[in-house]
Parts: structure tokens; sequence; C-alpha cells
């Protein structure tokens, strides 16, 4: 029985009381966050970082590129940090290297630390196999990316058996160029520029030292090698072009003119052949593809070979401490 003294709005308000007080008619509630949460990803196969047929810069570091300052790499992989944990594959670092005096990428490198992993089989299965060479008494194979001009290699010894270093190289076919005139890389003829030609054509290699910071440089030479260098002679202001190494260089292939009078009077490069012994008899082919058959001599009680006797005159040297082809420039 509903009381007579009800008015329609309190009569209205009773009949959906016990509907509004009733929370079993309400639907149930669901956390967003917890229906929307899927199951984190498992982490990828290292594996997965080498599917191209050639090196290349894997993952994450494929958004770097050689020549990048530390600000450019920031802004293009802000995730990515100088040497860390990938958050994407199992048990692996990545890592990248700019120095201090070059500001620049000059190297990335990739860590693989499973139990069981074997970082030589995985890149052997994506890349073929390698040139093998020996660094320090150990192992060191090469692959190389001649169209990007990229090099990886992975030493064998001191714990870096899980360690692939990623480079850029330039191909020693491309240092020496085609024709006897000039070497391949003279965007502008070296013989007779003056400094500030260097300085105006090859400002992105130039190295200028004065005598005061060769002479800080050979103290920190000497600390590191935990011996006196004087038998090196005094240092001295130097001005050089430091390139890419070429295919088994170490660090850089370095160009130094000799300045007389204010101009190059002559200059010299190195190729390396250690550590892939088999490079010295490919680099001299080389040479006599460029310049010829040589004629041998002695100097000083060293064997030369006089290339081009034409101008420019090219000598030849293989330096067995070193272990690289020295080549002598001149007019």
């Amino acid at each position: 029985m509903i009381p007579k003294h009800l008015t329609p709005l309190a009569l209205a308000l009773a009949l959906l009381a016990p509907v509004a007080c009733d929370k079993s008619a309400e639907p149930a509630k669901t956390d967003d966050k917890a229906a929307s949460k899927e199951p984190a990803a498992a982490a990828k196969d290292p594996k997965e970082l080498f599917t191209a047929k050639v090196p290349e810069l894997p993952g994450p570091l494929a958004r770097l590129a050689f020549g990048m300052t530390e600000e450019e790499i920031k802004k293009a992989a802000p995730q990515l940090e100088a040497y860390g944990k990938s958050k994407e594959f199992k048990d692996t670092y990545l890592g990248y290297y700019v120095p201090e005096d070059k500001k620049t990428l000059q190297s990335v490198r990739v860590v693989v630390e499973g139990d069981g992993v074997s970082l030589e089989k995985i890149l052997v299965a994506a890349w073929g196999e390698p040139k093998r060479g020996t660094a320090l008494g150990n192992p060191k194979l090469f692959w190389f990316n001649p169209e990007q001009e990229i090099r990886a290699t992975l030493d064998t010894g001191y714990g870096k058996e899980n360690e692939v270093q990623f480079e850029p190289y330039l191909p020693a076919k491309k240092l020496l160029g085609e024709g006897k005139e000039k070497l391949g890389i003279e965007t502008t003829p070296l013989l007779g520029a003056t400094p500030e030609d260097l300085q105006k054509n090859y400002a992105q290699y130039l190295e200028v030292m004065t005598k005061e910071q060769a002479e800080e440089q050979r103290k920190r030479i000497e600390k590191m090698a935990g011996q006196n260098l004087d038998a090196l002679g005094a240092a001295g202001a130097s001005t050089n072009l430091d390139l890419p190494p070429t295919e088994f260089g170490s660090s850089f292939t370095r160009i130094n003119p000799t300045i007389e009078g204010g101009k190059v009077v002559r200059f010299s490069v190195g190729i390396p052949f250690e550590p892939f012994p088999a490079a010295k008899d490919e680099i001299l082919a080389l040479l006599k593809a460029k310049w010829g058959e040589p004629k041998e001599q002695e100097e000083y009680g060293r064997k030369q070979w006089l290339f081009n006797p034409a101008a420019p005159k090219v000598i030849v040297e293989a330096d067995d401490i070193s272990n690289e082809w020295d080549i002598e420039v001149s007019p």
C-alpha cells in the first residue's frame, strides 16, 4: 500500500530507492590498467641482431652513423647508453665509442654473454667465413661490408670472444685510387699544398699538434708503456691527415706530409698487412696495378721498390717491424 499523503515526486523517489541502494544491480567494476596489461614480451635471441648477409650496425645501433657527434647520437637514439644492457635482446650489451680527441663516433660493439653462446658461430652463419688473422698471438677474425665501408672484428683472446666490434674502414684500393698522378683520396693535390690548403680541403682529417701537445702525448704514452721513448727522438709539432683504417689497420690511416717553405714537398702513408699476412702480397699487387712494375734498389741497407720514376716518384718499403707497406710520394 502506498501512502496517499506522498506527493508525485516523493512517490517517484520511493519507487526508485530500492534500485539505487542495491549494489548488486550495478555492473562489476574492472581495473582498466589490469585489463589492458599484457605479459612482457620475452627477450629476443641475440642471433636476430645479425640477419644481414654482411656487417651492418645492428638493432638499435642502426640509428647511428659513423662520424656522428655525441649530441647527434643522443638525438638519434636517446635510449642508448655509451655501454649498457639491452632490454630487447637476451644477455646482450650494446655500446658506442666517441673518443675525446676526435669527438665523433668511431666504433660500436655488441657483447653477448649467454651460457653456451658462440658469437663466432652466429657471425659465420650470418656473414660467412671471415678473414682469419692473428693479433698478439690470438686469432682475430675480420668481416667486411665494402658497400657501406664497415668492418666487423672478433678477437678470440683476453676474454673478448663474446664481443664483436664495428668500425668504418677505407679499402686500400680506394685509398690508392686509379691513375699514377695522385692517390684516390686526394680531392686536391697534396704535393705543393700549403697548410691553408690542407685546412680548407682536408679539415675533417687534419690533425695538427703543437710541440707542447706532442710532448704531453709522449709523456702519456711513456706512462702507459712503462718505458722511456727518447730513442724515437724529440717530440715535435706535426701536421697529419688521419683517415679511417684500411682493411687490417688498427685505428686510422695516417698521411704524414713534410712541409718545407710553407708547402708540402713530400708525404708518406702506410698500409698495414698485419694481422693478416696474406695481405702483404695483395697490397703489393694493388701498388703494381696503380704504378706498374717497380725497380728494386737499396737505401741505407734497406730494400726498396721504386715505382713510377716520373713525377710523382713513389718509393715503397716493407716495414717488418710495424708490418706495413710504407709509401713515400714526392715530385
